[in-house]
């Protein structure tokens, strides 16, 4: 279950940019971040909105047995905050194997960091598999977890990037030629569609230090 995370609120916005003085484009504005959002989640394939997944079902190449017989999972969530349960199996028609909590180890990423660190979106298991990593087994496995920034405390970075594009994604309102740019997004609010221009340098560069590792 989604505990929404806003990476950044209309309030933060408008206390940003002082120009807009007024709640008139409220509305434009508060759709432009939330597709700026989704822009972020979808460009650096990661979800930073805090939510807890129950039993969610994940195989190669997000879990491998590595050399020393662990067990590593890579799931979409970022940060992994907490994991209730973590089962294994092979066939289909094997029974899950339930690795004891003891084994299981996650990397907390505290909201005051700059970016994500490699190992954000890791859960790792000790469990002793050397064995089926020698057969050449391929593994799945059942995972129960809590993952994403809480909503009233986003990183300060991710908050600065979502404001950034959710300004300039606003701003296209005010744009004539609408054919002469590349890509393209919606903006009900304003009854029209509007495609805009390549995404500026900085918030390119910002997207990139976001990007999901592994």
């Amino acid at each position: 279950m989604a505990n929404f995370t806003q990476y950044c609120t209309l309030a933060q916005l408008k206390a940003f940019y002082t120009n807009i003085t007024d709640a008139v484009d409220d509305a434009v504005i508060t759709e432009a971040l939330a597709e700026a959002q989704n822009l972020i989640d979808g460009e650096t394939r990661w979800s930073f909105q805090d939510e807890a997944r129950s039993n969610e079902e994940i195989s190669e190449p997000q879990v491998k047995i590595d050399n020393d017989g662990y067990l590593q999972i890579r799931v979409d969530k970022c940060p992994v905050t907490a994991v209730s349960s973590v089962a294994y199996r092979f066939q289909p028609m094997d029974t899950w194997t339930t690795i004891d909590s003891t084994l299981i180890e996650f990397f907390p990423t505290p909201s005051t960091i700059p970016y994500p660190r490699a190992n954000s979106n890791l859960i790792l298991c000790y469990a002793g598999m050397q064995s089926y990593r020698a057969a050449g087994a391929r593994v799945r496995v059942k995972i129960t977890y809590q993952g994403g920034f809480q909503s009233a405390n986003p990183p300060v970075n991710l908050t600065k990037l979502a404001r950034r594009l959710g300004y300039w994604l606003y701003r296209q309102k005010d744009v004539v030629d609408a054919q002469s740019m590349a890509g393209k997004t919606a903006m009900p609010a304003l009854g029209q569609v509007y495609i805009p221009s390549a995404l500026p340098p900085d918030v390119a560069s910002d997207l990139m230090k976001w990007k999901r590792w592994a």
